[in-house]
């Protein structure tokens, strides 16, 4: 696999626990981006 594609999982993932962790109302756009990055490996 692209190991640039394993950094932007990477950094989505940790984006995703951050917004999850502040309850913020970014969850679901940080979450819809995550799933648009692994949707092709799907």
């Amino acid at each position: 696999m692209d190991p640039n594609l394993w950094m932007q999982m990477l950094e989505l993932g940790e984006d995703l626990a951050d917004a999850v962790a502040e309850d913020t109302d970014e969850i679901e756009e940080v979450a819809s981006n995550l799933y648009a990055l692994l949707r092709p490996l799907i």
